[in-house]
């Protein structure tokens, strides 16, 4: 690994610890949301230590073993590395998880092979969990037995490191630096923001592109506005959810169905009279054919 590539490193795991702090501070404020504890961590506590890959090594000088609880339930769990043997011999792989002390629960898909198989975390309620093989000290995502990098798995299921960091009695929710990092991970946060950033054209467009849904979100001047809603159709929100007064405009009803055809059985008949929006919908998908006016 060059530097710079070492520096990227360096600067997600900086960022990913910047909002453990954040969301400590909240619960400091407010213990009832949940408890972000870290356990720190030198070379000499990991066998192997210097075998593993540059991103999993300065996590753990930097940041050390994470664990997220909320609302009393256990969301992110990380352990020194470990074997996890069965207890039961007719252990169903596709069905049942493993209970481990450290880490909770443990998912594995059918093929894992659990001798070669270093259990480092898990996100219980998300069915995932990561192992490291330690015939070559690739990370592997056990449910579906997928290579993954670290710090991709690490970011992937800290959500509720982000919810925490929005909720309680700070004024977080209204930092729009702050909000703009939470929304780039989970546009759905839009709904835990305040009223001003939720007006905030920047700021919903963000979350947008993080995640559809956080189009349902935004406030109603910026769902009325054509630019947002053609945006939220353009990364999958449901055209048959926007505003009607929205769907009854023809660019808006055009784009729908050049996106899915089938969008045309929720265009008002005035619009599904208009040939090139029917056009567009079975040059899309033929089967838009269905939800033409009989004269068409």
């Amino acid at each position: 690994m060059n530097e710079s590539e070492k520096k990227s490193v360096e600067d997600r795991v900086h960022k990913i610890l910047s909002h453990i702090k954040l969301a400590q501070a909240v619960i400091n404020l407010n213990n009832d949301l949940g408890d972000v504890h870290l356990s720190p961590m030198s070379a000499l506590d990991i066998e192997s230590f210097d075998l593993f890959p540059y991103e999993y090594q300065y996590f753990i000088s930097e940041v050390g073993l994470l664990n997220i609880s909320r609302l009393g339930y256990s969301v992110f769990y990380m352990s020194i590395p470990k074997l996890c043997k069965l207890d039961d011999p007719d252990w169903d792989a596709a069905i049942d998880p493993i209970f481990d002390d450290d880490l909770d629960l443990i998912w594995c898909g059918e093929d894992a092979d659990l001798e070669n198989l270093m259990f480092l975390a898990s996100a219980p309620n998300n069915y995932e969990s990561l192992a490291v093989d330690n015939r070559n000290n690739s990370f592997i995502e056990t449910s579906g037995m997928e290579s993954v990098g670290f710090l991709d798995f690490v970011e992937r299921h800290i959500y509720d490191l982000y919810w925490i960091i929005l909720s309680g009695r700070t004024r977080n929710n209204d930092n729009k630096d702050l909000v703009v990092r939470c929304l780039t991970a989970d546009g759905r946060l839009l709904g835990k923001v305040s009223a001003r950033l939720r007006d905030d054209p920047e700021v919903v467009v963000v979350a947008i592109k993080s995640d559809s849904l956080a189009y349902e979100y935004a406030s109603d001047r910026l769902k009325r506005r054509k630019s947002i809603a053609i945006l939220a159709l353009e990364e999958s929100f449901q055209y048959e959810r926007l505003d009607p007064a929205l769907r009854e405009d023809r660019e808006i009803a055009f784009i729908a169905v050049s996106l899915d055809g089938r969008n045309l059985k929720f265009v008002g008949s005035e619009l599904r009279a208009d040939k090139e929006i029917v056009a567009a919908a079975i040059s899309n998908n033929p089967e838009a054919r269905q939800y033409t006016l009989p004269d068409l």
